[in-house]
């Protein structure tokens, strides 16, 4: 992708269990929120390092700044092998202007299980 555009993430997750299970969705301002609250992110250059963060990925990973993100969280059920899907734009968190190849993976707490699912690791090669 070009230096300074969108990079966006569709995650898709779905319940492979046999019974149903409870999982929230961030909403703001009555939209499916795209900044990824309930994921945690691992991001790395070419040389492992994480990418500077944005303004927003400062106050929603780190927890620093007083801005205050408005919005709220809903619960669904997810019934057996229905998925629930999710578009992050990873370049509303993270600085992904410098040309160079990054890896990102997206990781989420299942609350019914306890446990986190992680997705594939892609690859998003920036040129200038």
């Amino acid at each position: 992708m070009k230096s300074g555009s969108e990079v966006r993430l569709k995650t898709v997750v779905t319940n492979i269990t046999e019974h149903e299970i409870t999982i929230g969705t961030f909403l703001s301002g009555g939209s499916p929120d795209t900044t990824g609250h309930g994921f945690t992110f691992n991001v790395r250059d070419e040389s492992g390092a994480e990418p500077r963060l944005t303004k927003l990925g400062r106050l929603q990973i780190r927890g620093e700044g007083e801005d205050e993100v408005i919005g709220k969280i809903i619960f669904r059920q997810l019934r057996p092998s229905e998925a629930l899907l999710n578009e992050i734009v990873i370049t509303k968190l993270f600085d992904l202007s410098r040309p160079g190849n990054y890896t990102i993976q997206v990781e989420r707490l299942v609350d019914a299980t306890r446990t986190y699912v992680k997705s594939n690791t892609i690859t998003a090669s920036v040129v200038p």
